[in-house]
């Protein structure tokens, strides 16, 4: 299956750091189950995510045992700073957190590869040998404090 790519006129590009990035706010489609109650995303939300992302990814990573060998990230902010972001925000149904969904695009090749294009205008979501090496998501619980998975 191919990435499927859902237009936006209404995504806020945004800029933190080292990295580029867009919200997919309230009123932007992202095809994921779900996540219909969504919440508008703040700066603030995303740059404590970010924060924890780097502490937290790897021991998400070797509990986790849908990944492969436990892999570990050696150094966090060097490697993900060849990403691009995609973010949006859900209250989780069962329980009423708030989510911050992570959608990582990996730029390290030159130029944009063709499965991104528009990305900044549609969230990407995909199958396939592409996809697996150069798409990752995790969520990050606003309420809890916790990283995952999806």
């Amino acid at each position: 299956m191919h990435g499927q790519l859902l237009d936006n006129s209404k995504c806020k590009p945004i800029e933190v750091d080292v990295y580029d990035g867009v919200i997919f706010g309230k009123g932007c489609a992202v095809n994921y189950e779900g996540t219909t109650n969504r919440f508008e995303v703040e700066l603030e939300d995303i740059k404590k995510a970010e924060q924890e992302l780097l502490i937290q990814v790897n021991i998400v990573l070797s509990s986790d045992n849908r990944v492969q060998g436990h892999y570990q990230i050696k150094n966090p902010k060097k490697h993900f700073k060849k990403f691009k972001r995609q973010y949006f925000g859900y209250i989780e149904p069962e329980s009423n957190d708030k989510i911050l969904y992570i959608n990582l695009l990996n730029f390290s090749g030159i130029g944009t590869p063709k499965q991104f294009k528009g990305w900044k205008n549609g969230f990407i979501i995909g199958f396939g040998k592409f996809y697996e090496k150069n798409l990752s998501g995790y969520e990050y619980n606003l309420t809890t404090n916790k990283l995952r998975i999806p």
